[in-house]
Protein backbone atom coordinates (compact mmCIF):
# COMPACT_ATOMS: atom_id res chain seq x y z
CA UNK A 1 0.00 0.00 0.00
CA UNK A 2 1.19 3.61 -0.57
CA UNK A 3 2.03 5.05 2.44
CA UNK A 4 3.64 8.41 0.40
CA UNK A 5 2.83 9.74 -2.36
CA UNK A 6 6.72 9.34 -3.49
CA UNK A 7 6.82 6.19 -1.86
CA UNK A 8 8.48 4.01 -4.43
CA UNK A 9 10.93 6.79 -5.51
CA UNK A 10 11.92 7.27 -1.56
CA UNK A 11 12.37 3.46 -1.39
CA UNK A 12 14.71 3.25 -4.10
CA UNK A 13 16.67 6.53 -3.15
CA UNK A 14 16.90 4.40 0.34
CA UNK A 15 18.33 1.75 -1.17
CA UNK A 16 20.84 3.23 -2.53
CA UNK A 17 21.74 4.71 0.76
CA UNK A 18 21.77 1.64 2.98
CA UNK A 19 23.79 0.08 0.29
CA UNK A 20 26.20 2.49 0.54
CA UNK A 21 26.30 2.56 4.03
CA UNK A 22 25.39 -0.84 5.34
CA UNK A 23 27.58 -1.92 8.47
CA UNK A 24 28.87 1.24 8.62
CA UNK A 25 27.39 1.97 12.03
CA UNK A 26 26.30 -1.26 14.91
CA UNK A 27 24.02 0.47 16.66
CA UNK A 28 20.28 2.56 15.46
CA UNK A 29 20.97 6.24 14.81
CA UNK A 30 18.50 8.68 14.18
CA UNK A 31 18.99 11.31 11.08
CA UNK A 32 17.44 14.54 10.67
CA UNK A 33 15.78 15.26 7.51
CA UNK A 34 16.85 18.25 5.35
CA UNK A 35 14.86 17.61 2.39
CA UNK A 36 16.80 14.13 1.27
CA UNK A 37 13.50 12.29 2.36
CA UNK A 38 9.48 13.00 2.05
CA UNK A 39 8.77 16.72 3.86
CA UNK A 40 6.54 14.57 5.99
CA UNK A 41 9.72 13.00 7.56
CA UNK A 42 11.69 14.56 10.41
CA UNK A 43 13.98 11.91 11.33
CA UNK A 44 14.95 8.24 10.01
CA UNK A 45 16.91 5.51 11.29
CA UNK A 46 17.89 2.26 9.33
CA UNK A 47 16.58 -1.13 11.07
CA UNK A 48 17.88 -4.35 9.52
CA UNK A 49 16.63 -4.68 6.28
CA UNK A 50 14.15 -1.49 6.32
CA UNK A 51 14.16 1.97 7.68
CA UNK A 52 11.41 3.55 10.29
CA UNK A 53 10.60 6.78 9.59
CA UNK A 54 9.71 9.60 12.60
CA UNK A 55 6.51 11.93 11.73
CA UNK A 56 5.01 14.74 13.02
CA UNK A 57 1.91 12.32 14.80
CA UNK A 58 3.13 9.02 14.38
CA UNK A 59 5.85 6.79 12.34
CA UNK A 60 5.94 4.59 9.72
CA UNK A 61 7.78 1.34 8.90
CA UNK A 62 9.63 -0.03 5.68
CA UNK A 63 10.99 -3.52 5.06
CA UNK A 64 12.52 -4.66 2.30
CA UNK A 65 13.17 -8.14 1.49
CA UNK A 66 16.36 -9.26 3.15
CA UNK A 67 17.89 -11.46 -0.12
CA UNK A 68 16.29 -9.05 -2.79
CA UNK A 69 18.92 -6.46 -1.44
CA UNK A 70 21.79 -9.06 -1.11
CA UNK A 71 20.84 -9.91 -5.09
CA UNK A 72 21.51 -5.64 -6.04
CA UNK A 73 24.74 -5.77 -4.24
CA UNK A 74 25.69 -8.69 -6.27
CA UNK A 75 24.70 -7.07 -9.20
CA UNK A 76 26.21 -4.11 -8.78
CA UNK A 77 29.96 -6.09 -7.55
CA UNK A 78 29.46 -8.36 -10.92
CA UNK A 79 28.71 -4.93 -13.26
CA UNK A 80 32.26 -3.77 -11.62
CA UNK A 81 33.79 -6.30 -12.15
CA UNK A 82 32.35 -6.62 -15.68
CA UNK A 83 30.60 -10.23 -15.00
CA UNK A 84 28.15 -11.21 -17.35
CA UNK A 85 24.29 -11.06 -15.95
CA UNK A 86 21.28 -12.88 -16.45
CA UNK A 87 18.05 -11.07 -17.60
CA UNK A 88 16.64 -9.43 -14.75
CA UNK A 89 19.37 -10.14 -12.12
CA UNK A 90 19.02 -8.20 -9.15
CA UNK A 91 16.47 -5.67 -10.21
CA UNK A 92 13.77 -6.31 -8.24
CA UNK A 93 13.42 -5.39 -4.25
CA UNK A 94 10.22 -6.32 -2.83
CA UNK A 95 9.59 -4.18 -0.03
CA UNK A 96 6.59 -3.28 2.52
CA UNK A 97 5.32 -0.27 4.14
CA UNK A 98 3.10 0.39 7.46
CA UNK A 99 1.89 3.53 9.25
CA UNK A 100 1.39 4.09 12.85
CA UNK A 101 -0.74 7.52 13.63
CA UNK A 102 -1.25 8.43 17.55
CA UNK A 103 -4.73 8.87 16.88
CA UNK A 104 -6.48 12.32 18.27
CA UNK A 105 -2.77 13.45 18.87
CA UNK A 106 -1.53 16.75 19.49
CA UNK A 107 1.20 18.44 17.25
CA UNK A 108 3.88 17.17 19.49
CA UNK A 109 7.24 19.14 20.16
CA UNK A 110 10.48 17.29 19.09
CA UNK A 111 13.30 17.08 20.75
CA UNK A 112 16.37 15.32 19.73
CA UNK A 113 19.39 14.17 22.10
CA UNK A 114 22.22 12.44 22.81
CA UNK A 115 23.98 13.92 18.99
CA UNK A 116 26.55 11.56 17.76
CA UNK A 117 29.80 13.02 16.61
CA UNK A 118 29.58 13.44 13.19
CA UNK A 119 27.39 14.34 9.92
CA UNK A 120 25.93 12.31 6.86
CA UNK A 121 25.56 13.82 3.51
CA UNK A 122 23.10 13.15 0.81
CA UNK A 123 24.92 13.48 -2.71
CA UNK A 124 22.50 11.70 -5.05
CA UNK A 125 22.27 11.85 -8.45
CA UNK A 126 22.96 14.62 -10.99
CA UNK A 127 20.86 17.54 -9.61
CA UNK A 128 23.27 19.61 -7.50
CA UNK A 129 20.02 21.06 -6.12
CA UNK A 130 18.12 17.75 -4.52
CA UNK A 131 22.05 17.42 -2.48
CA UNK A 132 21.90 17.84 1.48
CA UNK A 133 24.60 17.59 3.69
CA UNK A 134 25.33 18.34 7.48
CA UNK A 135 23.07 16.30 8.44
CA UNK A 136 23.36 15.97 12.69
CA UNK A 137 22.37 12.16 13.70
CA UNK A 138 21.11 11.77 17.32
CA UNK A 139 21.04 8.50 19.58
CA UNK A 140 17.16 9.48 21.29
CA UNK A 141 14.06 11.59 20.14
CA UNK A 142 11.47 12.51 23.11
CA UNK A 143 7.75 13.94 21.07
CA UNK A 144 6.56 15.95 23.79
CA UNK A 145 2.88 16.13 24.69
CA UNK A 146 1.84 13.73 22.40
CA UNK A 147 -1.07 13.69 24.38
CA UNK A 148 -1.87 16.01 26.92
CA UNK A 149 0.71 15.22 29.58
CA UNK A 150 2.23 12.36 27.40
CA UNK A 151 5.67 11.65 26.02
CA UNK A 152 7.09 9.55 23.32
CA UNK A 153 10.70 8.81 23.34
CA UNK A 154 12.31 6.43 20.87
CA UNK A 155 15.88 5.29 21.27
CA UNK A 156 18.26 1.98 21.15
CA UNK A 157 19.76 0.31 24.12
CA UNK A 158 22.86 0.47 22.71
CA UNK A 159 22.68 -2.62 20.07
CA UNK A 160 20.40 -2.92 17.07
CA UNK A 161 17.06 -3.27 19.02
CA UNK A 162 14.70 0.05 18.57
CA UNK A 163 13.07 1.34 21.63
CA UNK A 164 10.37 3.39 22.26
CA UNK A 165 8.75 4.45 25.58
CA UNK A 166 5.05 5.80 26.50
CA UNK A 167 5.68 8.52 29.18
CA UNK A 168 2.53 9.26 31.05
CA UNK A 169 3.15 11.61 33.80
CA UNK A 170 0.91 12.61 36.77
CA UNK A 171 -2.92 13.56 35.98
CA UNK A 172 -2.60 12.44 32.42
CA UNK A 173 -5.26 9.51 30.69
CA UNK A 174 -3.15 7.06 29.53
CA UNK A 175 -6.60 5.75 27.50
CA UNK A 176 -5.80 8.46 25.51
CA UNK A 177 -2.97 6.80 23.95
CA UNK A 178 -4.70 5.26 20.07
CA UNK A 179 -2.46 4.20 17.41
CA UNK A 180 -3.28 3.25 14.36
CA UNK A 181 -1.97 0.91 12.18
CA UNK A 182 -2.69 1.76 7.94
CA UNK A 183 -1.07 -0.49 5.23
CA UNK A 184 -0.52 -3.55 7.47
CA UNK A 185 -2.41 -7.03 7.20
CA UNK A 186 -4.11 -8.04 10.24
CA UNK A 187 -3.13 -7.27 13.28
CA UNK A 188 -3.10 -10.10 16.58
CA UNK A 189 -1.55 -10.54 19.74
CA UNK A 190 -0.27 -14.12 20.32
CA UNK A 191 1.39 -14.06 23.74
CA UNK A 192 1.12 -10.75 25.19
CA UNK A 193 3.04 -9.43 21.99
CA UNK A 194 1.73 -7.70 19.14
CA UNK A 195 2.16 -9.49 15.66
CA UNK A 196 1.48 -6.60 12.53
CA UNK A 197 1.38 -8.97 9.44
CA UNK A 198 3.11 -7.52 5.85
CA UNK A 199 3.77 -8.71 2.61
CA UNK A 200 7.01 -10.23 3.86
CA UNK A 201 6.94 -11.40 6.86
CA UNK A 202 5.45 -10.85 10.40
CA UNK A 203 6.70 -7.29 12.72
CA UNK A 204 6.82 -8.30 16.49
CA UNK A 205 6.14 -5.66 19.27
CA UNK A 206 7.42 -7.48 22.73
CA UNK A 207 4.78 -7.25 25.58
CA UNK A 208 4.46 -3.88 27.09
CA UNK A 209 6.82 -4.27 29.83
CA UNK A 210 5.05 -1.12 32.18
CA UNK A 211 6.20 0.16 35.57
CA UNK A 212 6.03 2.60 37.80
CA UNK A 213 8.67 4.00 40.96
CA UNK A 214 7.30 3.42 44.31
CA UNK A 215 10.19 3.39 47.44
CA UNK A 216 13.24 4.16 44.53
CA UNK A 217 12.28 0.73 42.99
CA UNK A 218 10.48 -0.44 40.04
CA UNK A 219 6.75 -1.89 40.51
CA UNK A 220 6.01 -3.89 37.47
CA UNK A 221 2.22 -3.27 36.56
CA UNK A 222 -0.53 -5.87 34.56
CA UNK A 223 -1.09 -4.38 30.84
CA UNK A 224 -1.51 -5.78 27.87
CA UNK A 225 -2.16 -5.18 24.18
CA UNK A 226 -5.80 -3.93 22.85
CA UNK A 227 -6.98 -4.05 19.44
CA UNK A 228 -10.13 -3.01 17.37
CA UNK A 229 -10.51 -1.75 13.91
CA UNK A 230 -6.87 -1.30 13.33
CA UNK A 231 -6.42 0.79 16.56
CA UNK A 232 -3.96 -0.64 19.25
CA UNK A 233 -4.40 0.52 23.03
CA UNK A 234 -3.11 -0.16 26.24
CA UNK A 235 -4.72 -1.90 28.95
CA UNK A 236 -3.21 -0.67 32.53
CA UNK A 237 -4.86 -2.14 35.47
CA UNK A 238 -3.93 -0.56 39.36
CA UNK A 239 -2.10 1.98 38.64
CA UNK A 240 -1.30 5.10 40.55
CA UNK A 241 -2.52 8.19 38.66
CA UNK A 242 0.16 10.45 40.99
CA UNK A 243 2.98 9.15 39.48
CA UNK A 244 4.48 8.44 36.19
CA UNK A 245 3.71 5.65 34.51
CA UNK A 246 6.68 3.88 31.70
CA UNK A 247 4.93 2.12 29.13
CA UNK A 248 7.87 0.14 27.28
CA UNK A 249 6.41 -2.52 24.63
CA UNK A 250 10.16 -3.98 23.69
CA UNK A 251 11.54 -4.91 27.04
CA UNK A 252 10.99 -8.47 27.64
CA UNK A 253 11.18 -8.54 31.89
CA UNK A 254 13.18 -7.11 34.73
CA UNK A 255 13.72 -8.88 37.82
CA UNK A 256 16.19 -9.23 40.44
CA UNK A 257 18.43 -12.60 41.72
CA UNK A 258 16.63 -12.82 45.11
CA UNK A 259 20.09 -13.00 46.67
CA UNK A 260 20.37 -12.21 50.53
CA UNK A 261 23.74 -11.85 50.47
CA UNK A 262 25.43 -8.94 48.42
CA UNK A 263 25.66 -9.50 45.07
CA UNK A 264 27.11 -7.48 41.67
CA UNK A 265 26.02 -7.97 38.36
CA UNK A 266 28.83 -8.19 35.95
CA UNK A 267 27.30 -9.56 32.38
CA UNK A 268 24.16 -11.56 30.84
CA UNK A 269 23.42 -13.19 27.91
CA UNK A 270 20.56 -15.56 26.67
CA UNK A 271 19.89 -18.87 25.30
CA UNK A 272 18.85 -19.96 22.18
CA UNK A 273 14.98 -20.61 23.85
CA UNK A 274 15.72 -16.79 24.78
CA UNK A 275 16.16 -17.84 28.36
CA UNK A 276 18.24 -15.10 30.63
CA UNK A 277 21.80 -16.03 32.30
CA UNK A 278 23.28 -13.28 34.77
CA UNK A 279 26.60 -13.48 36.06
CA UNK A 280 27.82 -11.28 38.59
CA UNK A 281 30.05 -11.48 42.11
CA UNK A 282 28.53 -12.81 45.59
CA UNK A 283 30.53 -11.88 48.73
CA UNK A 284 28.39 -14.88 51.31
CA UNK A 285 25.96 -17.64 51.63
CA UNK A 286 22.62 -16.17 50.46
CA UNK A 287 22.35 -16.82 46.92
CA UNK A 288 19.75 -18.78 45.75
CA UNK A 289 21.23 -21.65 44.43
CA UNK A 290 18.92 -24.20 43.14
CA UNK A 291 19.15 -28.18 44.34
CA UNK A 292 21.40 -30.41 42.55
CA UNK A 293 23.13 -26.95 41.79
CA UNK A 294 27.23 -27.67 40.58
CA UNK A 295 28.45 -25.66 43.39
CA UNK A 296 25.37 -25.23 46.57
CA UNK A 297 28.36 -23.69 48.73
CA UNK A 298 29.77 -20.10 49.01
CA UNK A 299 33.70 -20.83 48.67
CA UNK A 300 35.09 -17.56 50.39
CA UNK A 301 36.10 -13.90 49.67
CA UNK A 302 34.03 -13.09 46.76
CA UNK A 303 32.68 -15.99 44.26
CA UNK A 304 30.80 -16.19 40.94
CA UNK A 305 27.12 -16.34 40.90
CA UNK A 306 25.69 -17.78 38.12
CA UNK A 307 21.50 -17.51 37.70
CA UNK A 308 19.25 -18.89 34.55
CA UNK A 309 15.71 -17.61 34.43
CA UNK A 310 12.72 -18.81 32.49
CA UNK A 311 12.62 -16.71 28.63
CA UNK A 312 9.71 -14.40 30.99
CA UNK A 313 11.91 -14.00 33.50
CA UNK A 314 8.74 -15.73 35.67
CA UNK A 315 11.05 -18.77 37.53
CA UNK A 316 14.45 -19.69 38.31
CA UNK A 317 15.96 -22.58 36.16
CA UNK A 318 19.03 -23.26 37.86
CA UNK A 319 21.50 -20.92 39.96
CA UNK A 320 24.58 -21.97 41.29
CA UNK A 321 28.11 -20.49 42.38
CA UNK A 322 31.42 -21.15 40.95
CA UNK A 323 35.18 -20.20 42.68
CA UNK A 324 37.71 -21.15 44.78
CA UNK A 325 38.72 -19.89 48.11
CA UNK A 326 39.89 -15.97 47.43
CA UNK A 327 38.31 -13.97 44.38
CA UNK A 328 36.79 -14.83 41.19
CA UNK A 329 34.53 -12.86 38.89
CA UNK A 330 32.96 -13.12 35.29
CA UNK A 331 33.19 -10.71 32.96
CA UNK A 332 31.56 -12.60 29.71
CA UNK A 333 29.32 -15.27 29.08
CA UNK A 334 28.13 -17.39 25.93
CA UNK A 335 25.53 -20.35 25.56
CA UNK A 336 26.01 -22.74 22.89
CA UNK A 337 23.04 -24.20 21.12
CA UNK A 338 22.70 -27.55 23.42
CA UNK A 339 22.49 -24.69 26.28
CA UNK A 340 25.67 -24.83 27.59
CA UNK A 341 26.80 -22.04 29.37
CA UNK A 342 30.65 -20.51 29.19
CA UNK A 343 32.10 -18.24 31.29
CA UNK A 344 35.19 -16.48 30.55
CA UNK A 345 36.72 -14.28 33.97
CA UNK A 346 39.74 -14.22 36.00
CA UNK A 347 40.35 -15.30 39.32
CA UNK A 348 42.85 -15.14 42.19
CA UNK A 349 41.99 -18.42 43.57
CA UNK A 350 44.39 -21.64 43.57
CA UNK A 351 41.95 -23.85 44.30
CA UNK A 352 39.76 -22.19 41.31
CA UNK A 353 37.60 -25.50 39.98
CA UNK A 354 39.36 -27.50 36.91
CA UNK A 355 38.10 -30.09 34.88
CA UNK A 356 38.52 -32.41 33.84
CA UNK A 357 41.09 -34.32 36.09
CA UNK A 358 43.95 -34.37 33.15
CA UNK A 359 43.41 -30.37 33.11
CA UNK A 360 46.41 -28.96 35.31
CA UNK A 361 45.81 -26.69 38.21
CA UNK A 362 46.83 -23.85 36.37
CA UNK A 363 48.42 -23.46 32.79
CA UNK A 364 51.81 -21.88 33.13
CA UNK A 365 53.35 -20.54 36.54
CA UNK A 366 50.21 -18.30 37.69
CA UNK A 367 50.18 -15.95 40.29
CA UNK A 368 47.85 -12.83 41.17
CA UNK A 369 44.47 -12.69 38.76
CA UNK A 370 44.90 -15.59 36.33
CA UNK A 371 42.08 -16.24 33.36
CA UNK A 372 39.43 -18.40 33.46
CA UNK A 373 37.10 -20.08 31.21
CA UNK A 374 34.52 -22.47 32.47
CA UNK A 375 31.40 -24.25 30.51
CA UNK A 376 28.62 -25.16 32.48
CA UNK A 377 25.83 -28.21 31.35
CA UNK A 378 22.99 -26.69 30.63
CA UNK A 379 21.25 -28.17 34.35
CA UNK A 380 23.79 -26.40 35.68
CA UNK A 381 24.76 -29.08 37.99
CA UNK A 382 28.25 -30.39 36.33
CA UNK A 383 30.96 -28.53 34.48
CA UNK A 384 31.43 -29.48 31.18
CA UNK A 385 34.87 -28.39 31.35
CA UNK A 386 37.54 -25.76 33.33
CA UNK A 387 40.58 -24.24 33.06
CA UNK A 388 43.03 -21.57 34.64
CA UNK A 389 45.73 -19.86 32.55
CA UNK A 390 48.31 -17.50 33.40
CA UNK A 391 51.91 -16.30 34.04
CA UNK A 392 53.59 -15.10 37.24
CA UNK A 393 51.34 -11.71 37.41
CA UNK A 394 48.26 -10.44 36.86
CA UNK A 395 46.19 -11.37 34.18
CA UNK A 396 43.17 -10.71 32.88
CA UNK A 397 43.99 -6.73 33.46
CA UNK A 398 44.23 -4.86 30.00
CA UNK A 399 44.98 -1.14 30.75
CA UNK A 400 47.26 0.87 32.98
CA UNK A 401 47.46 4.31 34.13
CA UNK A 402 50.45 6.69 33.66
CA UNK A 403 52.43 5.24 36.23
CA UNK A 404 52.43 2.02 34.98
CA UNK A 405 50.24 0.48 37.56
CA UNK A 406 47.25 -1.79 36.34
CA UNK A 407 43.92 -0.87 36.95
CA UNK A 408 44.58 2.95 36.92
CA UNK A 409 43.05 3.75 33.36
CA UNK A 410 39.54 4.87 31.64
CA UNK A 411 38.35 1.42 31.62
CA UNK A 412 37.83 0.65 35.32
CA UNK A 413 36.49 4.51 35.33
CA UNK A 414 33.95 3.41 32.68
CA UNK A 415 33.13 -0.40 33.60
CA UNK A 416 33.48 -0.64 37.09
CA UNK A 417 36.32 -2.47 37.66
CA UNK A 418 40.16 -2.84 36.07
CA UNK A 419 39.45 -6.20 34.15
CA UNK A 420 37.28 -6.79 30.56
CA UNK A 421 37.39 -10.24 28.49
CA UNK A 422 35.22 -11.57 25.78
CA UNK A 423 33.91 -14.77 24.13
Amino acid sequence: MKIFRSLPRLILLLVATVLANQNTFSQIQFIENKGQWDSRVKFMTETGSGEFFLEQNGFTVSQHNAQDLDNVKERRHKEAMGIALQPGEGTRIRSHAYRVEFLNGQNAQIVPDKPIPGISNYFIGNDPSKWVSNCKTYQGITYKNVYPGIDVRYYTDGGDDLQYDFIVYPGADVNNIAMKYTGAGKLAIKNKELLVSTSLDNNKELSPYTYQINNNQREQLDCKYEVKDSVVRFKVKNYDPSKVLIIDPTEIFFSFSGSTADNWGFTATYGPDGSFYGGGIVFDNGFPVSTGAYDENFNGNWDIGIIKLTPDGKQRVYATYVGGGNADQPHSLVVDPQGNLVIAGRSSSADYPTYPASVPKVIGPGGGWDIIVTKLNSTGTALVGSMRIGGSQDDGVNIKDETGTPGGGSLKRNYGDDARSEV
